[in-house]
């Protein structure tokens, strides 16, 4: 996403040209609980989990302000059961309902 609060034209000046187009990391900084550093992360929820384990979270600025946020997520899905008895040769589907955990749809476009 793109946020222009976070622009810091003389930071960015000052890095040569591939750091600028590619970004730095702020994974490490956010996650300090002294850095003061705070940016917006999407708080998405999974309505079916039964259980959720967030593994790797990456987050990234480049000098055009835009946010890369990338989580890896292993999910456990409280889904109907699975009929294995046609496999392989079957198909099946299993419905990943998420959204906001803060606010519900009236709020989010």
């Amino acid at each position: 996403w793109f946020d222009d609060r976070l622009a810091m034209p003389l930071f960015w000046e000052k890095m040569n040209k591939q750091v600028r187009k590619d970004g730095i990391e702020l994974t490490s900084i956010l996650d300090s609980r002294d850095s003061g550093v705070e940016i917006w992360r999407p708080d998405v929820r999974f309505h079916d989990a039964s259980e959720v384990e967030y593994i790797v979270e990456t987050i990234r600025i480049n000098s055009s302000n835009v946010v890369f946020w990338s989580r890896h997520t292993r999910i456990s899905l409280i889904q109907p059961k699975l009929d294995f008895r046609r496999f392989p040769g079957d198909s099946q589907s299993i419905d990943i309902r998420y959204g906001s955990y803060a606010y519900n749809q009236n709020y989010i476009k």
